[in-house]
């Protein structure tokens, strides 16, 4: 199965957002780029932290969670899978200055998801803190489980799974045993859905610390939500779900909490 390894942010700062991330959770620098992009890890993933003016960025303007990159084992074989689900699904070169990726597609959804046969430059293991969850809005979670579990082999969960009225699919989950992709029913703000969660020890305290260290900036933490135990906005507003008791669900009947 190919595996989640890569997560990109594209935001204004890079350098502070890199000071956040190492400073409460943890994360290590892994790697930086003249265009003043910097690359992070949780020891597992890759995070890339992209400046939104860089080649690696591309046109896309919108800040946020921008993509994610799969660790593929043939390039030939997700070719044939791409054909074979819907050939009007396009593989790109990516730039050659990209440090990791080598090409790109788009999800069901036209989420822009990066492959790579060399992998993340971070074979590492799961360690807390960690992220263990990905979220994206959409129209179709349906077309889009489906396009994860042909292509990629990721299996369905059974947390976060919905539907409407009508029987239709409004959410749902797909895990590769390390990290949980979930798909949310979102046609008028599709980024609303956008957030990623970090499994921590007392989140509580990751929180009160925020507090203290950005007094005035009460918009970077909100109340408790279902199915986590905090959410909060980190320097650039990206939404941050922790989580210790609660956990995630990684694979089938799998979970990922703090013991």
């Amino acid at each position: 199965m190919a595996k989640i390894k890569h997560m990109a942010i594209i935001c204004r700062d890079p350098d502070q957002l890199k000071e956040y991330y190492c400073r409460w959770f943890g994360f290590d620098e892994l790697n930086r780029t003249p265009d003043g992009s910097v690359y992070l890890t949780d020891g597992y993933l890759n995070v890339g932290l992209l400046h939104k003016d860089s080649e690696v960025a591309g046109d896309n303007s919108d800040l946020g969670l921008h993509h994610v990159g799969f660790h593929v084992e043939s390039i030939e074989e997700i070719k044939k899978r791409l054909k074979e689900f819907s050939p009007s699904i396009q593989i790109e070169r990516r730039p050659k200055n990209d440090p990791y990726s080598e090409w790109r597609i788009r999800d069901a959804e036209a989420l822009a998801i990066d492959l790579s046969e060399r992998g993340y430059g971070i074979d590492g293991v799961k360690r807390i803190p960690g992220i263990r969850h990905i979220a994206t809005g959409g129209s179709d979670p349906e077309k889009r489980l489906q396009f994860y579990e042909k292509i990629f082999g990721m299996r369905e969960v059974e947390i976060n799974r919905g539907s409407d009225g009508a029987g239709v699919r409004t959410r749902g989950c797909v895990a590769d045993g390390f990290v949980n992709i979930c798909l949310v029913k979102r046609e008028t703000n599709p980024k609303s859905a956008s957030h990623f969660g970090i499994l921590i020890r007392n989140p509580g305290d990751v929180v009160s610390h925020v507090r203290e260290a950005y007094p005035t900036r009460t918009e970077l933490w909100e109340p408790e939500r279902p199915g986590v135990e905090f959410h909060i906005r980190d320097l650039e507003h990206n939404a941050v779900s922790l989580s210790d008791k609660k956990g995630w669900e990684v694979d089938v009947g799998k979970w990922d909490r703090v013991e």
